[in-house]
């Protein structure tokens, strides 16, 4: 069916949709078409665009979505009162077979209503939880039982492998799937890739299953997650390439110099502070993968401020790579060192 769309290249389109959710201005009645410079959002209202954006609408061959089933909020709406659905977010994380909520408090008497409502939406799920914060170093977060079975531990299967994890002690967003397999496309064969900050082992995984990489070296610190990092590793036969080295970043890495040719800093919160580090163990010509929390207003503008005082780093790269919160994205950069 031909719909009005906004046309916008490969490279931009998460940051533009991002936009356009804000102002409720995607159709989601019609998929996202994508071709191989530009992709084509469908949109509702054309008035809401800016001056710049409807100079590049057009009208495209696109098609509709499945039916989709009611959502769990609209399920809950005749069950519990609308004060405490306010309470209850919208979107939520699902890893594995668990759901994690975020829901205030005061809604404890509701949470049968609630696990049971998104149990109708997704059948598969056997434990419903509730994040409370994230806390700490190692960005894991408090969970609150909600409905289904009471249980922190689970399998997450994404882009062919096997990540066992615990979802309250060790932190893996499979927001980032996405992500994760982009990285691997980029690998080259015989790379020796590094991963500070490794978790359970994801990006590592990743790259080591899809990629004729030599070597995969995951940094971590947690020791509950460098316990699920060597189970995973033997989990999907990786013994011979995929290495956890457990340890502070700032400490280990004098270990490794000039070792890797491509380094991933996936942790945007503090990435900023081991640059040094990546670029001590990166030979020359390597490439680093840096994340960053950012304001959504000018997601580009604080992370180019440090990157900017690195002389020998080149930007090649630069895109959103999903909404953290209402006001807050996270961005990655692709760079190229030269030594």
């Amino acid at each position: 069916m031909l719909k009005e769309c906004l046309k916008v290249k490969k490279e931009d389109t998460q940051k533009k949709i991002v936009e356009l959710k804000e102002k409720n201005n995607i159709d989601s009645n019609y998929i996202i078409k994508k071709g191989n410079r530009y992709c084509y959002i469908p949109i509702k209202d054309k008035q809401k665009l800016t001056t710049k954006q409807k100079q590049v609408t057009i009208k495209k061959e696109v098609k509709k979505q499945k039916k989709q089933n009611k959502n769990f909020k609209e399920i809950l709406e005749k069950k519990i009162p609308k004060n405490i659905l306010d309470k209850i977010n919208q979107s939520y994380d699902i890893v594995g077979d668990i759901v994690i909520l975020g829901i205030k408090d005061g809604c404890e008497k509701y949470y049968e209503n609630i696990g049971k409502a998104i149990k109708q939406v997704h059948p598969q799920i056997k434990s419903i939880l509730n994040k409370k914060e994230h806390h700490g170093v190692f960005r894991t977060q408090f969970l609150d039982f909600v409905y289904g079975e009471d249980r922190r531990e689970t399998i997450v299967k994404e882009n062919n492998v096997r990540i066992k994890t615990d979802v309250e002690n060790v932190f893996c967003s499979t927001r980032l799937s996405s992500e994760r397999k982009r990285i691997s496309k980029l690998v080259k064969k015989n790379e020796d890739v590094c991963v500070f900050f490794a978790g359970a082992g994801p990006f590592c995984l990743c790259v080591g299953k899809n990629t004729f990489a030599k070597s995969v070296y995951g940094f971590e610190l947690n020791p509950i997650a460098i316990n699920y990092f060597k189970e995973n590793i033997k989990l999907n036969k990786l013994e011979n390439k995929v290495f956890c080295v457990f340890g502070d970043v700032s400490l280990i890495y004098k270990n490794y110099k000039e070792k890797f040719d491509r380094i991933v800093m996936p942790h945007p919160t503090c990435s900023e502070e081991f640059i040094k580090e990546a670029l001590y163990c990166l030979k020359d010509k390597g490439t680093i993968h840096f994340y960053k929390f950012v304001s959504k207003e000018k997601p580009f503008e604080k992370a180019e401020k440090i990157l900017k005082k690195y002389s020998n780093i080149k930007i090649e790269n630069k895109k959103i790579v999903c909404s953290y919160s209402p006001s807050v994205v996270e961005v990655v950069y692709d760079l190229k060192i030269r030594k």
